[in-house]
């Protein structure tokens, strides 16, 4: 939910995870950014297929921009709806997560597994 058009570079294919944003549940709700686990910015890899769907979200939209404007909450509702539609387990955002830790481990190795999951230490990547 913390996206901005900026954080992504279609011509490198990364994506930089800087924070979150976060609802604030008090007598006048409100969001705020917070930083990543070791307030430095995640790198990840932009899947081929994703491209044309990121640039087309991005049309019109200046760099500062949040890349999700209206703040959401029920993004594992609608994976698991997404899952059931197509006949797949029911698959968390947590439990992707894991399955891209895998998938990068087999293809590019252990420590790019680590360097993408912003693991400090690499048996959190191997043992997990």
């Amino acid at each position: 939910m913390g996206l901005k058009v900026g954080d992504v570079d279609l011509d490198q294919q990364l994506i930089y995870v800087r924070g979150a944003r976060i609802k604030v549940f008090e007598k006048n709700g409100s969001e705020r950014m917070k930083g990543t686990k070791t307030d430095a910015p995640r790198v990840g890899p932009v899947p081929d297929v994703a491209l044309a769907l990121i640039a087309q979200a991005f049309a019109d939209k200046a760099k500062e921009e949040l890349l999700y404007p209206t703040f959401r909450n029920d993004l594992h509702t609608r994976l698991r709806t997404a899952c059931r539609k197509v006949g797949l387990p029911e698959l968390t955002l947590h439990e992707l997560r894991h399955i891209c830790r895998s998938n990068l481990m087999i293809t590019g190795g252990v420590a790019l597994a680590q360097a993408v999951l912003g693991h400090k230490d690499i048996t959190t990547t191997v043992d997990t």
